[in-house]
C-alpha cells in the first residue's frame, strides 16, 4: 500500500485522483483505548475484526493461526515489537496505528475538521488540553484526543462537526505513519526517553519527527528553536515554520517578562496561572496556535490567567 492509498470499504472518495483499496478483514492487537476505538470505527464501517489481547481476548499464540486473509494489522501503541508482531511483519501484513486508521476515515468521509498534532517529551498533555480549551473559549467547536485518554476514533464517532481536534501523540503512535497530515504540528521539546523501545535516542527523536513528514508548505509546524534536537532536524520541515523561543527573538518569544509577537506584547508572564519554565514553554505553543488562526487576543488570553 503506497502513500495516498486509503483503506476503506466502498471507497470512492471525493478526490477521484486518489486510489483506494477494499479491505474487509483486520486484526487488532491490544484492547486498550486506541484498540477499542479502532475496533468501534472499523466495525461501523463493516469490517470483520479479530481482536487479540493476551488478557482480554484471543491470545497472541492462538492468533498466529488466524493471520491468513488479514489485510492490515493494528497494533496498540504500548505493545513492543515482540515475536508475534515480528511474525506479522515477516508475512508482509501491513501494520498501522489507530491514528492512521482514524485519519484515513476522516479523509474518506470528507470531514473538514483540522488536526492540531502535539508531541514532545514533556508538556504535551497540558498543551493538548489547553489548546482545545482555548479554541472552545474562542467560539470554535474543539475536542482533544490521542494519548490523553480518548482515541481519535472515539472522538470522530461521538462528536460531530468539530472545527478542530487537538491531538496528543506519543512516539509510539508515530511509528507507522503513512498518510497522516495535520494542519498544525508541533514538537514541544525532545529529551532522552523510551530507550528500551528504540536502538538509540536519535531513533526516538527521528520517530517524533514523523509528526511533520507529510506536511506541505500550506500547513504549519510550530518550531521550538531553543531545542537542540529539533534544530538538528529542522531541514526536514516542509511546512510553514512558526518559531517560538523563551530566550531569543522568534515569531513568538519572551522579552522583558512578556510573551510577544513582533513588537506586540500579548501576555505578562507573571500573570500566567501555570507557573514554571515548562509551562511558559507550553504557553508559547498555545499562543502560536492562536496567532495562526488570528484569534482575537482578548478572547484567548483570558484562559491563561
Amino acid at each position: 500500500m503506497g502513500s495516498n492509498t486509503y483503506i476503506w470499504n466502498n471507497s470512492f472518495g471525493n478526490n477521484k485522483n486518489e486510489r483506494y483499496i477494499i479491505m474487509k478483514k483486520a486484526m487488532i492487537y491490544g484492547l486498550g483505548i486506541s484498540g477499542t476505538g479502532a475496533k468501534e470505527l472499523l466495525e461501523k464501517e463493516g469490517y470483520e475484526i479479530i481482536v487479540v489481547d493476551d488478557k482480554k481476548a484471543m491470545r497472541s499464540e492462538e492468533a498466529l493461526n488466524h493471520l491468513d486473509g488479514i489485510e492490515f494489522f493494528i497494533k496498540s501503541p504500548g505493545i513492543p515489537y515482540n515475536n508475534f508482531v515480528k511474525e506479522v511483519q515477516k508475512r508482509g501484513i501491513k501494520i498501522l496505528d489507530e491514528i492512521e486508521i482514524a485519519y484515513n476515515y476522516m479523509i474518506e468521509k470528507g470531514m473538514k475538521t483540522k488536526i492540531i498534532a502535539i508531541t514532545g517529551t514533556n508538556g504535551k498533555s497540558t498543551t493538548t488540553a489547553k489548546i482545545s480549551d482555548m479554541l472552545n473559549h474562542a467560539g470554535y467547536r474543539a475536542a482533544y484526543a490521542g494519548n490523553i485518554g480518548r482515541s481519535l476514533s472515539e472522538v470522530l464517532l461521538k462528536e460531530k462537526d468539530l472545527d478542530f481536534i487537538s491531538l496528543e501523540l506519543s512516539s509510539f503512535q508515530l511509528e507507522n505513519i503513512e498518510n497522516f497530515k495535520p494542519y498544525i504540528s508541533m514538537i514541544i521539546n525532545m529529551g532522552p526517553d523510551h530507550i528500551e523501545r528504540y536502538n538509540s535516542f536519535d531513533e526516538y527523536y527521528d520517530t517524533k519527527f514523523n509528526i511533520t513528514k507529510n506536511q506541505t508548505e500550506d500547513l504549519y509546524f510550530i518550531e521550538n528553536i531553543d531545542d537542540v534536537e529539533i534544530e538538528k532536524r529542522a531541514k526536514q520541515i516542509k511546512a510553514k515554520r512558526i518559531s517560538v523561543s523563551k530566550f531569543k527573538k522568534a515569531d513568538i518569544f519572551v522579552k522583558n517578562d512578556k510573551i510577544c509577537h513582533g513588537e506586540n506584547s500579548i501576555i505578562d508572564v507573571d500573570k500566567l496561572s501555570l507557573k514554571g519554565i515548562h509551562n511558559l514553554e507550553n504557553t508559547l505553543f498555545m499562543v502560536a496556535t492562536a496567532e495562526i488562526f488570528t484569534i482575537d487576543r482578548e478572547k484567548f488570553t483570558r484562559i491563561f490567567y
